[in-house]
């Protein structure tokens, strides 16, 4: 099946994002590699589908810690669009460049983040719509693959022109 957008990872802090029992969590302790996410640009958002199975991730719901959950096969909900920023806060349009990113919850000015109140066990930590308001965290996305589909997308950078 060919793919459409960038093939990445993301990495809360120091722990790689996994998917698990469709949840979405930060791995202190690794073990297998992180979940490969493709990440495609569309509407001025960008979505990212779990490469092993084609599940968005989304928000079940766009209240604060909310924790990240993958889409049941073949819907695509509201709640699965991002923002995604680069290190000045300038949108990114899709990813090409590895680097430190924030991702908004399209309309909602949520962020996605570990909770917070899980910082001292080794245990998986949840990832989470962290209130409007709440400094956003910079997530290490890793690009294995850039984006180099051509399409009309919204007025930002890509990730090459952010690292720049």
């Amino acid at each position: 099946m060919a793919e459409r957008g960038a093939l990445v990872t993301i990495t809360a802090g120091t722990s790689p994002v996994r998917v698990m029992d469709g949840r979405v969590w930060a791995v202190l302790v690794d073990a297998p590699r992180p979940t490969r996410f493709v990440a495609t640009a569309e509407e001025g958002a960008i979505r990212f589908a779990d490469r092993s199975t084609g599940r968005l991730l989304y928000a079940p719901s766009p209240e604060p810690f909310t924790q990240l959950a993958l889409a049941p096969p073949g819907e695509q909900p509201e709640l699965s669009r991002w923002i995604l920023r680069d290190a000045d806060g300038a949108p990114v349009e899709r990813l090409t460049a590895s680097g430190l990113y924030t991702l908004e919850l399209a309309g909602t000015g949520e962020h996605l983040g570990r909770y917070f109140h899980e910082e001292i066990t080794l245990l998986p930590k949840k990832l989470v719509l962290l209130p409007a308001g709440v400094q956003p965290p910079r997530l290490a996305l890793s690009v294995l693959t850039p984006d180099t589909t051509p399409h009309a997308g919204v007025a930002g950078r890509s990730g090459a022109d952010a690292r720049a």
